[in-house]
């Protein structure tokens, strides 16, 4: 455990990233909003174009079976390193890592560190961790933007009002994008059929609220005086998408003066209310416990699923429709992760930028055309990107991130993982 934090964390979201109409805010990449008068211009000419296809290049070598690794140079110049699972070779799989292993951590961490905790903690079990690549958008803290699941649990459900795609990595071990699924409200039900409504999963949780927080938060939580804390047990499954949860609420604990240390239970979740939220807690009653997506059943399927920031290709056309979504200076030229598939194969790349006559990194436009037209893939969505671009293949970090002081620390990672 590297740190412990406590629920009443203040949160305030740095620019990392898309605007959002609906939410009537700007946010942009973390680099041109941390350092505003800083705003890199747009290296390299006006329009790339003549991007020639993946099958014109020959692996730089097979990873393992299935899975090819690329590095290319292109006209820009662009370097990209592609990463290229075949979807009928068994044994693979995607789950979401969190800085030290935990989603509670305030302190962030390298992709390649991510790499290297989960590789060491999953070879004891029989799975190598092949390859990382950055992940989710976040702010200060452990915040991390819009929906997470990660080996079919709900790990984290933003407070935001976004309008993003979700990719979702199935029980089948294929990828999908969905565009902005709905989560209707997540509530907990007691025996006597109160219903309140979950505020938060595995985030801090604020005043007047109710939180679930499952050991994907961490081993234990620090429960501030006044915060009233009871333990789910006897559960009758993860807390997963689209899934109704049953279980025990045990006895609930509110300290008056001083924190609170409680262990998270292996086989449960526990629930924690805030200010007026605290009284409506029950001990010793049967509960229930719910996400469901009303508009995609689908997610029912759903292994791990993170929001993304950019639709880049949908149905083998750009997706230019969903991209006024987000800020204008987030759309030009920067280097970019991205995740892409056709019915046969699996893309994951990073593309350099902002490094002028080495890589210049690309607008939404030209990743369209990268992905079509190099790629050849159907679909296509764009992870964080700016400095924290990084691809990690075999623990070590494969692009040259564009931040001065090299690879960023960043709220969590992409894993791609394969069974001895």
């Amino acid at each position: 455990m590297i740190h412990r934090s406590a629920l009443f964390a203040s949160v305030f979201l740095a620019g990392f990233a898309p605007a959002t109409a609906s939410a009537g805010k700007e946010l942009r990449d973390t680099d041109l909003v941390n350092d505003p008068d800083n705003v890199p211009a747009e290296l390299g000419p006006d329009e790339i174009h003549g991007f020639p296809a993946l099958s014109t290049f020959e692996p730089l070598r097979e990873i393992a079976p299935g899975l090819d690794y690329f590095e290319l140079e292109l006209p820009g110049p662009i370097r990209a390193y592609v990463l290229r699972l075949d979807l009928r070779q068994p044994g693979y799989d995607l789950i979401v890592g969190h800085p030290y292993g935990e989603r509670e951590s305030q302190i962030k961490e390298r992709t390649t560190g991510i790499f290297q905790r989960y590789d060491e903690q999953l070879n004891a079990e029989g799975t190598d961790v092949v390859a990382a690549i950055n992940g989710s958008f976040f702010g200060h803290g452990n915040d991390i933007i819009g929906l997470l699941a990660s080996e079919g649990r709900m790990v984290g459900v933003s407070r935001e009002e976004l309008y993003w795609p979700t990719l979702v990595w199935t029980k089948a071990n294929r990828p999908l994008a969905l565009m902005d699924p709905r989560l209707s409200t997540p509530t907990l039900t007691l025996g006597n059929e109160t219903r309140m409504r979950i505020d938060v999963l595995n985030e801090d949780l604020g005043e007047d609220a109710i939180g679930l927080y499952s050991q994907d938060w961490g081993d234990t939580l620090i429960v501030p005086a006044g915060v009233a804390v009871a333990r789910v047990t006897r559960t009758s499954g993860p807390v997963a998408p689209n899934s109704r949860v049953t279980g025990v609420l045990g006895e609930v604990s509110v300290k008056e003066g001083g924190d609170l240390v409680v262990e998270i239970p292996g086989d449960g979740v526990l629930i924690a209310a805030s200010g007026s939220q605290a009284a409506l807690l029950s001990s010793d009653v049967d509960v229930a416990i719910a996400y469901v997506f009303d508009d995609a059943p689908e997610l029912a399927q759903a292994d791990m699923m993170m929001d993304m920031g950019g639709y880049i290709v949908r149905d083998g056309e750009p997706y230019r429709e969903q991209w006024p979504t987000y800020a204008e200076d987030f759309r030009k030229r920067h280097p970019r992760s991205l995740a892409a598939w056709d019915r046969q194969y699996l893309y994951l790349a990073v593309i350099d930028g902002r490094q002028e006559g080495y890589s210049v990194g690309v607008s939404f436009d030209e990743l369209a055309r990268f992905s079509t037209e190099v790629l050849d893939a159907r679909e296509a969505l764009n992870f964080d990107g700016g400095g924290s671009s990084a691809l990690v293949l075999e623990g070590e970090l494969k692009n040259r991130p564009s931040d001065p002081q090299g690879e960023r620390f960043v709220g969590n990672a992409v894993l791609l993982t394969r069974k001895k």
